[in-house]
């Protein structure tokens, strides 16, 4: 498994892995509230995990585009002048 991006820039990553995981066949054909139950907390725990992720590759996109900003005011007038 390739590490992430955040895992490179030493951000801390949830463990859980985000893929999609279905219930147990018997949830199913029983429809057993306890099931849905189930589901709807593995739902909340993937969403809190992306939610993290997000939060975590954002802070580098910040800094990034915080650098970004003055180079690009530079280049401006070059490249004005050059249309």
């Amino acid at each position: 498994m390739m590490p992430t991006r955040a895992s490179c820039l030493g951000l801390p990553v949830g463990t859980g892995e985000a893929r999609c995981k279905s219930p147990p066949c018997g949830s199913l054909r029983r429809g057993s509230i306890g099931g849905a139950r189930s589901r709807r907390r593995y739902s909340q725990v993937l969403l809190a995990r992306q939610s993290t992720l997000l939060q975590a590759l954002l802070v580098p996109e910040q800094a990034l585009l915080c650098l970004q900003q003055p180079l690009l005011r530079a280049l401006l007038p070059p490249a004005l002048r050059l249309l």
